[in-house]
């Protein structure tokens, strides 16, 4: 691989499982309140309507995000883990990479709304504009932090992102009404932060030495080729739910897509349990700290512990949702309900997902996912403009369930036998030893 030889520095103190995941769970609830005081603000100041039209044209910019990252995101962790001295190489070319995969993705945004205007309706050309703007700026904040948890920067990593947050909220307070309102300032006022994140990382990779340069070929090559095999895997991860809001809106239009958006909100804020988890083992897996046993106790440990907060958030979600939205959400309660069983099925594979992306990303994983996604967009297609919002619901469920069970089998292949995927006391106990130790 071309380039010169990047500077050494000084490692990071690296911290034990139990800091990490505890200093990432305080962050991701922190990011949780804040994350409801914005739909909150929101939905009571766009109404269900309003709230639409921003989740809709958030959704389909996140979308283009998660379409533009081709894999970069997963590869990023995964080279920087394996090659340290590598690092301020491999933040340079994300750069490059966000530089060029961002305008791609925003002509195809265009292009979308070109095509199907009746689907898009109730996205206008300003709003359209300021997503695509931002999805350069969105990329490379997303490049650039998927390289701090491996090097164990998770203050910084966590830091960011509860500051991004609570930014948002302290501008949607003040900045929102003295505008005037409407969905074109909401989003400036959404997106805006990411530009004092994107800042932020760059600062946090000189570190490792120039990080504005000429694009290294060679580890590009590479990181595309690890990348290519985890995008496929990410993408229609992502999709599954993105998908069905867009579809929402476009069936059944903007307030339904609302009232859906606050469930997805919901069912997001669920999953930042397992996601806390599964990242801080990808980045000891990556490194090769831990093995394939410790990635058995942390299912069995969510298995038991995920179903029961799962539970917990069915019994909660009809206050809550009333509390905090109002009667004019009343519907997302079902909708929630409809969606939860499809969460807990994610919060499990998604273990399972960061297991095999350390040890390369076979190509066998791609396929799990195919039956899902197909499965999920016919139901919505056939289902959705005769039965209503809850088939949106239905159908993620049914399709995470069915991409689980696809992903237990290549498990339990990897282990050698399905008995041992079954929770035990001898697993939740490893799993605890190992959370106390420090260093792994």
């Amino acid at each position: 691989m071309s380039g010169a030889r990047t500077a050494e520095v000084q490692p990071v103190a690296q911290r034990g499982l139990r800091e990490d995941v505890l200093l990432m769970m305080c962050a991701k609830a922190c990011v949780l309140v804040l994350g409801a005081a914005t739909t909150v603000i929101l939905a009571r100041s766009l109404g269900p309507t309003g709230r639409g039209s921003l989740a809709a044209i958030y959704a389909l910019t996140t979308v283009l995000v998660q379409l533009g990252t081709f894999g970069i995101a997963s590869a990023n962790p995964y080279f920087a883990a394996r090659e340290p001295e590598m690092r301020a190489r491999i933040a340079g070319n994300s750069l490059w990479f966000a530089g060029i995969l961002g305008p791609v993705m925003a002509v195809i945004g265009i292009g979308v709304k070109l095509a199907l205007p009746g689907a898009f309706t109730d996205i206008g050309w300003p709003e359209l504009s300021v997503g695509m703007l931002a999805l350069p700026v969105l990329l490379g904040s997303l490049f650039l932090q998927s390289i701090l948890l491996t090097e164990g920067r998770t203050v910084l990593y966590n830091g960011v992102e509860v500051a991004v947050a609570a930014l948002t909220v302290a501008l949607l307070a003040t900045v929102l009404p003295l505008a005037g309102g409407g969905v074109l300032v909401a989003l400036l006022l959404v997106l805006g932060p990411h530009v004092i994140a994107l800042s932020a990382y760059l600062f946090a990779m000189a570190r490792h030495g120039r990080v504005v340069r000429a694009l290294d070929v060679g580890l590009a090559r590479s990181m595309i080729g690890y990348g290519a095999r985890a995008y496929l895997v990410t993408l229609i991860a992502y999709l599954l739910i993105r998908v069905d809001l867009l579809l929402v809106n476009a069936i059944q239009g903007a307030r339904a897509a609302g009232q859906y958006s606050i469930a997805v909100a919901l069912a997001d804020a669920l999953y930042l349990l397992p996601v806390s988890v599964s990242v801080n083992l990808f980045a000891r897996l990556a490194r090769g700290s831990v093995d394939r046993e410790m990635t058995l106790s942390v299912f069995h440990l969510l298995a038991v512990g995920y179903l029961a907060v799962c539970g917990l958030a069915a019994v909660l979600a009809g206050p809550v949702i009333e509390l905090m939205f109002g009667g004019a959400f009343h519907p997302a309660i079902a909708l929630f309900l409809w969606l939860l069983p499809g969460v807990y099925c994610l919060g499990l594979f998604n273990v399972i997902a960061y297991h095999f992306a350390a040890h390369g990303m076979p190509r066998e994983l791609l396929l799990v996912w195919i039956p899902g996604l197909v499965v999920n967009l016919a139901l919505d297609i056939i289902l959705l403009p005769r039965h209503g919002t809850y088939v949106a619901s239905l159908a993620s469920s049914v399709a995470y369930a069915i991409v689980l069970a696809l992903h237990l089998r290549l498990f339990a292949r990897d282990l050698g036998g399905a008995a041992r995927l079954r929770p035990t006391l001898a697993g939740t106990t490893t799993l605890l030893r190992l959370a106390l130790q420090r260093n792994r």
